[in-house]
């Protein structure tokens, strides 16, 4: 059907829904905390209901007082989850999320180490991006991660899986470009441009103009001034 029965004490999705376009993701967002979703293509009208469940079936007997707690529930008409958006007695709208660290400004090399999931794949997604929209790090219509300073690019042949997290090493400089992801093979590019060169801030999830949004989340582990490649970046 059209619902999913995420368990909250195990951190799993015990049933998937079983309707035809319809996804369910379930992620630690920490303190007890998950992140639940479920999207699906249906059209008409219908209910939106979150309820709690002692054994994993639509209709369960509770015990009073026991109970879950549902925090910034919303219902988005979009192909992906995306973040909350709080909102009232009425619908709002709010400006693009665009998340970014102020750093010292990036040399003519770099080591870049961050972590990440995605609710779905088919178009870009940017990891991380400078201001002026070099992509440091950046998932692919098709699933693989990759670097590019506009010019020169290196993709991995691995590829994401939907709603699970991985990790992604990246680094630029005399070696060209390099990267990895999950610590496997590490795919380069000979040439670098230097379009990293003096960046002080690096965006995540959204490239420099506000495009090729991120559906999920990414985190930056580690930001090194130096170039690791083969099995140091590899090793991250």
């Amino acid at each position: 059907g059209f619902y999913a029965v995420f368990n909250l004490a195990t951190g799993v999705i015990s049933q998937a829904p079983g309707a035809s376009g319809t996804t369910a993701t379930m992620m630690p967002v920490g303190n007890g905390w998950y992140r639940c979703t479920i999207t699906t293509q249906s059209g008409g009208s219908g209910l939106v209901a979150i309820g709690a469940s002692i054994d994993g079936t639509i209709t369960s007997n509770g015990t009073s007082g026991n109970g879950i707690y549902a925090y910034q529930a919303d219902l988005i008409q979009s192909g992906f989850a995306q973040s909350p958006i709080p909102t009232a007695a009425s619908s709002v709208t709010r400006a693009a999320d665009i998340p970014y660290e102020t750093i010292t400004a990036l040399g003519s090399q770099g080591t870049l180490v961050m972590t990440a999931s995605v609710e779905g794949i088919g178009y870009t997604q940017v990891l991380a991006a400078t201001a002026s929209g070099a992509y440091l790090a950046y998932i692919t219509s098709t699933g693989a991660v990759a670097i590019t300073d506009g010019t020169n690019t290196a993709t991995t042949a691995g590829t994401i899986t939907v709603g699970v997290p991985f990790k992604v090493a990246a680094s630029w400089g005399p070696a060209g470009l390099a990267i990895s992801l999950n610590q496997g093979t590490v795919a380069t590019n000979a040439s670098y441009s230097g379009a990293f060169n003096g960046a002080t801030t690096v965006q995540l999830g959204q490239s420099g103009s506000g495009s090729n949004s991120l559906y999920g989340h990414a985190a930056i582990e580690t930001l090194y001034g130096a170039q690791y490649t083969g099995s140091k970046l590899q090793g991250f």
